[in-house]
């Protein structure tokens, strides 16, 4: 894991994004980094956007990460991917989920989620972007509730981290009676296997 590094988790009200940025924060705090994070909430209960900003390094000043400027982007929801682009830096990761959430104004399905719009925007610009449908939790309706949970197991693979660590800011962080199934999703994150975009 490098001793800097700037990420943006981003995706709708609901989804866990704000949990999911305290672990990250929590874990890299364990391992003695100066970390800072900003929230926008934005209509979070009524499935706004939300999205968070972890800056870390030795000394961190300030948490807002800047357009072109971030290492990576999480976005737990599709249309969020393309919202949150912009920030990505040239030879930045995007992981995204394909899930997607109707919005409210778009009631009766006029608007298409644009992944192949994705690709194509990504193919203009030397970023590497994957995909994942969440299969590892489809066959359980329960740990879907631990998608946040999934998504930091793919981000812990990808910064090359500790796992015994991640265990123990999951333990510390939710509940006794969700641990269980936590640590499986993260488990299931940690071995999910990750497209790549198709035009």
């Amino acid at each position: 894991m490098n001793d800097s590094g700037r990420i943006i988790i981003c995706g709708v009200g609901g989804q866990g994004i704000l949990l999911a940025s305290d672990l990250l924060c929590g874990y890299l705090m364990s391992r003695g980094l100066d970390v800072k994070k900003s929230e926008v909430h934005g209509m979070a209960q009524r499935g706004g956007s939300v999205v968070t900003h972890v800056t870390w390094g030795t000394r961190v000043f300030a948490p807002l990460i800047g357009r072109g400027e971030c290492d990576l982007i999480l976005s737990f929801e599709l249309i969020e991917s393309l919202r949150w682009l912009e920030y990505l830096r040239e030879g930045g990761t995007l992981i995204t989920s394909r899930y997607t959430i109707n919005p409210i104004s778009n009631k009766n399905l006029k608007f298409q989620y644009p992944e192949s719009k994705l690709a194509a925007v990504a193919s203009a610009h030397d970023w590497q972007v994957y995909f994942t449908d969440m299969s590892e939790l489809k066959g359980d309706v329960i740990n879907l509730k631990s998608a946040n949970i999934f998504m930091m197991g793919i981000l812990s693979k990808l910064i090359d981290s500790s796992v015994p660590d991640w265990y123990n800011i999951i333990k510390s962080r939710v509940p006794g009676k969700y641990i269980e199934m936590n640590l499986k999703a993260f488990d299931s994150g940690r071995t999910a296997v990750l497209g790549k975009p198709s035009l």
